[in-house]
C-alpha cells in the first residue's frame, strides 16, 4: 500500500510535505530529501501526526503563505 501511495506522488512534479516540526516545504519529487524512506515514516510509520505529503502538477496553485522552497533543490515560486 505505502509503495503504491509513494508511486502515485512522484508521478507529478513537485510535492509540498507539511511538517509540523521542521515547516512546510516545497520540493521537487526529484529533490534527495523526497524519498521513499521519509514517506514512510512521515506518513505510515508516524501515521501524519506531524505532517503530509501533497503533489503538486503546477506552482501557481500555491496559496499558502507558511509553504518556503526547499533549499537543495530549489523549486521556484511563482
Amino acid at each position: 500500500m505505502a509503495i503504491k501511495m509513494f508511486a502515485e506522488i512522484l508521478k507529478y512534479p513537485y510535492v509540498i510535505v507539511y511538517d509540523t516540526a521542521t515547516g512546510n516545504k516545497l520540493h521537487k519529487t526529484s529533490c534527495s530529501y523526497i524519498t521513499k524512506k521519509n514517506f514512510d515514516l512521515k506518513v505510515i510509520i508516524n501515521q501524519e501526526k506531524n505532517g503530509y505529503y501533497r503533489p503538486l502538477e503546477h506552482l501557481e496553485g500555491i496559496n499558502d503563505q507558511s509553504v518556503k522552497p526547499c533549499k537543495v533543490c530549489k523549486p521556484t515560486l511563482g
